[in-house]
């Protein structure tokens, strides 16, 4: 399922990825908010994974396939690695590629790096 990043795009919602809310939740609120089914509990699930909660436990949550939360977890750690790319100032080619299988926008991957879009795309093009 390595295309949940290309079906948030496609929905046209203005996100461009698995990105957090934008809602300073403690982890028991992040837990309410997986419980019930909605339009945005995709991106609660996201932020569950980032306050530190495993695919089993959100799995009790919201019965949701652990196939599916192990690779949403997949799209999380991702970008954590990307972010930490960014803290040292470098980015390698293979973690760009990596990003894009994963379904990654170059706006999204942008974003994490704190650079442009264009920028990205360059870098990507020059591979």
């Amino acid at each position: 399922m390595k295309n949940v990043n290309k079906a948030l795009l496609v929905l046209e919602i203005g996100v461009d990825g698995l990105k957090e809310p934008s809602l300073d939740l403690s982890l028991e609120e992040c837990r309410q908010k997986l419980i019930f089914p909605g339009a945005k509990r995709i991106f609660f699930i996201g932020y569950a994974f980032r306050l530190g909660m495993s695919v089993e436990e959100i799995h009790q949550l919201t019965k949701i396939d652990p196939w599916f939360l192990d690779n949403m977890w997949k799209i999380v750690e991702l970008e954590e690695k990307i972010k930490k790319i960014v803290k040292e100032e470098r980015i390698f080619t293979s973690l760009l590629r990596e990003a894009k299988q994963y379904g990654f926008s170059d706006r999204r991957i942008a974003r994490l790096l704190g650079k442009d879009e264009l920028w990205v795309r360059r870098l990507r093009k020059k591979e």
